[in-house]
């Protein structure tokens, strides 16, 4: 990568991995090859059930976050709903060509329920405007549209399932489809042909007797003749659909039903293996013979999703005696279970997503294993481990604290605190998340840490928390090691802490900062001069001075061990969002809501420099997060663009810029060993960056001084070193024309140590002369790239090889 003329080479930002799962109702999906989907703020991420380091499959569907997946019974469509929203989206892809198919706009105020036929031709979407609309997949026009039955309190939409083409008596297909949507207090069932030119959706009869229950989701059996309907009781209940009839509950989970779906049955699963869109060989209404018998008895394997995370898969073995049902496994997973699905593969398993986050893979015999986890209600703070490239830690809205390996993303430890009686909460019983049934009288949400900071190499970090408390967690044996109540009035900002580790500084969203002695925890010194919230707080290599950024618009600098402000930096408008030192000491960078980054140096009063974070006069770029690289020679800005952008500190400028957030970016920090990029954004996801600054060398050779030596790559210059220094002495591009695109891939010296010869991609053979330290004479001869260069030992000829597979011998006139 090279700026215009080809002479300075830019650095590279990549996206490693995305961290985030919106843990909703039916989020996750299995798709084919063992790959699964699911959704992340506003996009949907596909990734690789085997290996978690596969590519990720990134999908951008809407502005909010996604609130409902739906993958079609083969694998090609993929829908993706917002769940709220004034101008509530559904996306359409087809997922052979990775292309968006159409996007519906026809709902209000949100998407309660989607759901695909198997044969992949209607498309239903139920709204929070209670509309009930039927689209044809091929054309994304309206096939039919109806409104749910209107009652007095409009009980909230759950689910919504097909079921197919209804049978007749001899099991014939009819040519009608039958779907069933659920609301809280009752099961709806409804009849649709589309072949009728008026194609009217036609409310079936449902018969539940004396049954009342709050009905949480429902799924039809593969054939169609059975609806099962969950409840928040944990009462299962089968609905033979011939007759709509149902005279009883069955009760399978006790702490209540969350989610249902049924297991495709064999041979449905080969014709996905052998041909994913072939035709139906019978036409819907046509004659065929009706089959009866022991050989015609059809059983269905049914997946429940409990409250408090168990998963059972119940076999109902003959479907003329519907209300027997066996549970012939069962397992337990972290959270209540928002989401089943079963893998495309014959005896591929099942995935599970939970409401903490978690997503998981059970085998047939339901054996979990924990593909991915994610933070809920957003991330609030993160930190980078200072010494082990693969740990980073987050604090989140859920109240957890969590260390993440990078070599799983999987958190390795996960605490946090619960309200009350002052109880701490750690492991296994900080994972147990709160689901969707909660009562209106239900206790506010606890505390959750704000800001954190590790402590050297002492495996412990220090987390400050939206009720002004510290609490220092050992991110080895996942345990509390202290906390302190009531220190800030008002939420913790900003942790920083020097090498001696003799006391830690933070700041709070009221404009106190306070320096506390690390042992006992005790007040040391206040500093009380800013009006408004601190947004940064960095502390000098001398350990002895402070920095602190406020809304108020000021940047002041303070002696700790005096408590002396000693300097004062002043924005002329607007606020200040995030604030970064620099590497020398004496420069630091501010974003803030004037839509600049503005570089400062710490003897003077107002900004050096400021540049618009959007060069664009049409857009509206706010930044919000700034960090530096710990080589010094770049820094990284997000915002309300929703990227991370890389930025020269030399040029101040930016190179680069990666979207992959969908929400504001908040927070970025730099990995100590300047080869990641964290970042983390109203969208409730942490992205994970690789971030390449040299680009590759592709040959060396050692000039005759032994002290020097000489590099080409792909940056396309010619580099001479010395061995005592770190970067180079001098650097001259390989070729001089702007229209030229020369790479060297090939360099050696010759015996004299007076010049050196250069091939590449120009097929042809460069001397240089060491001492001007430029070309001399360009000699053609390939007719491929030259990838070997030689001199002998005589210094009277030069030996090169190209792709051409071909070997010139060189005449060398000294």
């Amino acid at each position: 990568m090279l700026q215009q003329g080809g002479v300075r080479p830019l650095p590279a930002i990549e996206l490693e991995h995305t961290i985030g799962y919106n843990a909703k109702f039916g989020n996750c999906v299995a798709g084919k090859g063992g790959r699964y989907f699911y959704a992340a703020g506003g996009s949907v991420v596909g990734t690789d059930a085997a290996d978690i380091h596969s590519e990720q499959l990134f999908l951008r569907a809407t502005e909010e976050a996604v609130g409902l997946l739906c993958l079609s019974s083969s694998g090609r469509w993929l829908v993706a709903a917002q769940t709220a929203g004034a101008n509530p989206d559904v996306v359409l892809w087809d997922m052979e060509t990775k292309a968006l198919a159409f996007r519906i706009t026809e709902h209000e105020g949100g998407v309660s329920a989607v759901s695909m036929t198997a044969d992949e031709y209607l498309l239903l979407t139920v709204g929070v405007d209670r509309r009930v609309i039927v689209w044809d997949v091929a054309t994304g026009q309206i096939v039919s549209i109806t409104s749910l039955p209107a009652t007095s309190d409009n009980p909230e939409v759950t689910s919504c399932a097909w079921g197919g083409l209804i049978e007749n008596v001899k099991r014939q297909k009819t040519g009608v489809y039958q779907f069933a949507v659920t609301v809280s207090d009752s099961i709806l069932r409804y009849s649709l042909d589309p072949s009728d030119p008026v194609a009217q959706v036609k409310l079936a009869r449902t018969n539940m007797g004396n049954v009342v229950r709050h009905w949480t989701c429902c799924c039809y059996s593969a054939d169609g003749d059975l609806l099962f309907v969950g409840s928040t009781t944990g009462d299962l209940v089968v609905i033979p659909t011939a007759d709509g009839t149902s005279s009883k509950t069955i009760s399978v989970c006790q702490s209540g039903i969350r989610f249902l779906t049924t297991s495709p049955p064999p041979q449905q699963q080969q014709q996905q293996q052998q041909q994913q869109h072939q035709p139906p060989q019978q036409a819907p209404g046509s004659f065929q013979y009706a089959r009866f018998g022991e050989n015609s008895r059809r059983s269905t394997t049914l997946f429940v999703g409990g409250h408090a995370g168990e998963v059972l898969k119940c076999a109902v073995a003959d479907h003329a005696q519907p209300q027997e049902i066996r549970v012939a496994a069962r397992a337990t997973v972290s959270g209540p279970v928002n989401s089943l699905a079963c893998f495309a593969a014959a005896g591929g398993g099942l995935l599970a997503g939970t409401a903490t986050g978690d997503v998981f893979a059970l085998s047939d015999q339901l054996e979990p294993r924990r593909l991915s986890a994610a933070p809920q209600g957003g991330v609030t703070c993160l930190a980078p481990h200072p010494y082990q490239g693969d740990r980073f830690a987050t604090g989140s809205a859920d109240g957890s604290f969590r260390i993440w390996d990078l070599s799983t993303y999987l958190e390795v430890c996960k605490s946090g605190i619960v309200t009350g009686a002052g109880r701490r909460a750690r492991g296994s019983a900080a994972k147990q998340g709160s689901g969707a049934f909660v009562s209106a009288g239900a206790p506010a949400a606890p505390a959750h840490p704000t800001a954190l900071e590790y402590v050297g190499q002492t495996d412990t970090a220090i987390t400050g928390w939206s009720d002004g408390a510290f609490r220092c967690f050992d991110t080895v044996h996942d345990e509390l090691h202290w906390e302190t109540r009531d220190r800030h009035r008002g939420a913790v900002t900003g942790i920083v802490i020097p090498s001696t580790l003799r006391f830690f500084v933070t700041s709070d969203s009221t404009g106190e900062v306070k320096m506390w002695d690390m042992k006992n925890r005790v007040l040391a010194r206040e500093f009380k001069q800013h009006q408004s919230a601190i947004t940064g707080l960095e502390m000098f290599a001398d350990g002895a001075h402070v920095m602190s950024a406020s809304r108020d618009r000021s940047v002041l600098s303070w002696n700790v061990e005096t408590g002396q402000r000693v300097a004062t930096n002043m924005l002329p408008n607007g606020q200040i969002h995030s604030l970064f030192l620099c590497a020398n000491q004496q420069n630091f960078i501010t974003v803030g809501s004037d839509k600049r980054v503005s570089l400062w140096d710490t003897r003077q009063h107002e900004p050096c420099r400021q540049v618009a974070v959007c060069e664009s006069q049409t857009a509206d770029v706010t930044p919000h997060a700034v960090a530096g690289s710990p080589c010094g020679r770049y820094f990284a800005v997000g915002g309300t663009d929703q990227a991370v952008t890389l930025w020269d500190f030399a040029a101040f400028c930016p190179v680069q810029v990666a979207a992959g957030h969908s929400g504001t970016v908040s927070r970025i920090r730099f990995s100590p060993d300047n080869k990641q990029i964290l970042s983390c954004a109203a969208d409730a996801c942490v992205n994970v960056w690789n971030f390449y600054t040299w680009l590759s060398i592709h040959s060396l050779f050692l000039c005759a001084n032994q002290q020097n030596f000489i590099t080409v790559g792909s940056d396309k210059r010619v580099s001479l070193w010395d061995t005592r220094q770190h970067e180079p002495c001098r650097q001259v591009a390989v070729c001089e024309s702007q229209t030229a695109d020369v790479t060297p891939h090939a360099v050696a010296g010759s015996p004299c140590g007076r010049y050196f010869a250069v091939g590449g991609t120009d097929q042809a053979v460069a001397l240089w002369d060491f001492a001007a330290f430029c070309p001399v004479q360009v000699a053609a001869g390939h007719s491929g790239t030259v990838s070997r260069i030689r001199f002998s030992p005589d210094n009277k000829q030069i030996l090169s090889c190209a792709a051409d597979a071909c070997v010139n011998v060189w005449n060398f006139y000294t």
